[in-house]
């Protein structure tokens, strides 16, 4: 049975507006059947609404297909902070195993 994992991303914010943090969701090998993955963000010294903006879905990749992208917006200000960290974790694989299930979002302060 593949296995599905989930990258970190990083991401540098800007004083306003927001930029995407991408985080790449692979297979580790080609599947026959259809795979489906939940996923959804989650706070760590980074919050929801404030510094990101919170995410979640179901990620499906048709047989053969091997990468999927997640993209979380992160919002920019002008507050001068450390950087900030915030999760996305995969959970309820079908056709599938989970293997890196939790991928760290970085946001990288300009201020």
């Amino acid at each position: 049975m593949p296995q599905l994992s989930i990258g970190d991303a990083r991401v540098t914010e800007g004083d306003d507006g927001s930029k995407k943090a991408r985080f790449a969701v692979t297979l580790n090998a080609k599947a026959d059947k259809t795979v489906r993955v939940n996923y959804a963000t989650g706070n760590g010294t980074a919050d929801a609404g404030e510094d990101y903006r919170r995410t979640k879905g179901t990620l499906t990749f048709k047989p053969g297909q091997r990468r999927k992208t997640i993209t979380v917006p992160v919002f920019g200000d002008i507050i001068d902070e450390k950087n900030e960290k915030f999760q996305v974790t995969l959970s309820k694989p079908r056709n599938a195993k989970l293997g890196d299930k939790r991928g760290i979002g970085n946001i990288r302060d300009n201020d």
